[in-house]
């Protein structure tokens, strides 16, 4: 899935140098034959499915929240926007009961 590349730190490039593993031995792990990918996803021009991103999750034993963390940070933000906009449907008053 391609994402519009962005100046953030990226915790890819940080959790695989923590790990001290290369691209290319995460690209072994992957069963990807070429660097390239891990590349782009740890400069952000290309965001994994999420089986790879489970999997990088499980290499590099950060959970994947934390490794996405600002897409993750816009999901949450975007949900809660939701919430509140529906807050007063979800909750709608039993039948019979009045109406404040």
């Amino acid at each position: 899935m391609r994402r519009p590349g962005n100046n953030q730190l990226n915790a890819l490039w940080i959790s695989r140098k923590k790990s001290g593993l290369g691209q290319k031995s995460v690209a072994r792990l992957l069963g990807i034959k070429s660097r390239s990918p891990i590349s782009e996803y740890e400069t952000g021009r290309l965001l994994p499915n999420l089986r790879t991103a489970l999997k990088l999750s499980a290499i590099y034993a950060v959970p994947v929240n934390e490794l996405y963390g600002s897409l993750y940070g816009e999901i949450k933000q975007e949900i809660e926007g939701v919430r509140k906009k529906t807050a007063f449907k979800s909750n709608p008053a039993p039948q019979g009961a009045p109406n404040p």
